[in-house]
């Protein structure tokens, strides 16, 4: 006898799975999903799906654009910031000096260390009017200043913090050894090609090991006013301040690049920063030496830089352009030792600290110029660093162009902000401002918390997701990636 078997539909062979299957199958595609989600995949998904599903219906197709989603190497996660300003003045000479490290973590894992040092020597002026009105004292003061400045930048981008720790230990040991080998810092700068083999040596270090790198040394000059006034009473020894203070900085200069495939670029490098600060204070001062004081300080900073690179012919290639807005709110105490004199001379020394919060917006415009255009917008773009005003207006214009190129690159990134400014100082008058100088120490950090892209197909923003869920402890750590 022959024994029939019945064959199950599916759906009854269905009912033999047990809850633990569903679960693992529900896991599975969880994780599929964060993978895709994390990527630049699903950025570009609809625009893919939308093209399928037009040629599946026979409609006039037009294939898919290529993606225009950025690179990820091109998003800035948490930005890590130090610096340490000391200024000094005698009577109208003032000077000021200023060191800056700056980390960007990117969204891909790699890192982008920036060091900058300048100073810069000019004129400080400052003239005050002040009287007393019963047992009140009141001033007003108004100043000013022009300061004519350098700076120098270093970039490098690595992988990993570890392999800033290498590149970094290659460059200070190679330093050492050129010193070394002509009898000192100072003999060495004695010999032009010695010194300038010495201040092409990031570059040198970073195309050994394979990592692009930037130098940039700009000179310009730096402008600033400031009206500050205070009134108080002499009999509870308190008193209130406040001032405002506008500055602007114009830097030009030049670059010199090597990318990770060992290719040198020239460019052209212009930056323009304008900052508005408020302070409004309280002092008390309970013994004529002893005094103590609470701030609360607004700051608004706004910055353009242009950044222009060449190709072998000495035509532009590639243009990057990045404005940057920034508010600050902090608030903060100090304390002062200091005399007072007859006919307004006096002194002190004081230190404090300042708390700060705000939020950052950064536009940032890249252009591949392609090679056909390139010695037509050459004049034009030249004339955005050093031409008159219509020449620069024919610059934005152009660049504006440029920019509805599929091969441009438009994103805005928005962070939150915080930071700390420890500051010190001293000063003596006599009957002017004879002598004044300060210090502060900043750290600054900032974290994304929104970012967009523009589509050069529509020309519309769209948000850029696989930027933002990159953001993450390890970003905020700043280490850029696996160690």
């Amino acid at each position: 006898m022959v024994q029939r078997t019945r064959g199950r539909s599916p759906a009854a062979a269905d009912r033999g799975a047990s809850a633990l299957e569903y679960g693992a199958v529900l896991l599975v595609s969880a994780l599929v999903i964060g993978v895709l989600a994390a990527s630049s995949v699903m950025d570009t998904v609809a625009g893919e799906t939308r093209a399928a599903i037009c040629r599946l219906f026979g409609g006039d197709c037009e294939a898919a654009p290529p993606s225009a989603v950025p690179a990820l190497s091109e998003c800035t996660v948490h930005q890590n910031l130090d610096q340490s300003t000391t200024g000094r003045k005698i009577i109208a000479i003032g000077d000021q000096e200023s060191e800056t490290t700056q980390v960007d973590s990117n969204a891909d894992g790699s890192m982008a260390v920036t060091t900058s040092r300048s100073s810069g020597t000019g004129i400080d002026l400052e003239v005050g009017l002040g009287g007393r009105v019963g047992g009140a004292g009141w001033g007003v003061g108004i100043g000013g200043g022009v300061l004519w400045t350098g700076e120098d930048q270093r970039q490098v981008v690595t992988r990993s913090r570890r392999e800033l720790e290498e590149y970094e230990e290659a460059y200070r040991r190679r330093g050492l050894d050129m010193i070394d080998d002509h009898g000192g810092y100072f003999e060495m700068a004695a010999d032009e090609d010695a010194m300038a083999e010495f201040e092409d040596l990031p570059l040198q270090v970073a195309g050994e090991m394979d990592l692009p790198a930037t130098i940039i040394n700009a000179d310009g000059t730096s402008a600033f006013v400031e009206v500050d006034g205070s009134v108080g009473s002499e009999d509870a020894g308190t008193g209130l301040s406040g001032s405002l203070r506008h500055e602007e900085t114009r830097l030009l200069g030049t670059s010199e690049a090597i990318e990770a495939d060992g290719t040198r670029v020239h460019g052209e490098y212009y930056a323009a920063t304008d900052t508005d600060t408020a302070r409004i204070g309280l002092e008390m001062a309970p013994q004529p030496v002893v005094g103590a004081g609470y701030d609360l300080t607004w700051e608004r900073v706004g910055g353009n830089v242009l950044h222009v690179e060449y190709d072998d012919d000495g035509d532009p290639m590639r243009v990057t352009a990045v404005n940057t807005s920034e508010w600050r709110v902090g608030r903060g105490g100090s304390l002062l030792l200091g005399f007072e004199g007859e006919r307004g001379s006096g002194g002190g020394a004081g230190g404090g600290v300042l708390v700060e919060d705000g939020d950052v917006t950064v536009n940032t415009t890249s252009i591949e110029i392609p090679p056909d255009r390139r010695a037509d917008v050459a004049d034009e773009l030249s004339a955005m660093v050093d031409g008159n005003l219509d020449e620069r207006l024919q610059g934005r214009r152009t660049i504006a162009e440029l920019a509805e190129d599929p091969g441009a690159t438009m994103t805005r990134q928005h962070y939150q902000a915080e930071g700390e400014t420890g500051r010190g100082g001293a000063e003596l008058d006599l009957g002017i401002e004879w002598f004044d100088f300060g210090t502060s120490t900043s750290n600054r950090s900032m974290t994304l918390d929104e970012a967009h892209y523009r589509d050069p197909a529509t020309g519309e923003w769209q948000r850029w997701y696989s930027c933002e869920r990159s953001s993450g402890p390890a970003a905020e750590g700043g280490n850029g990636g696996t160690p």
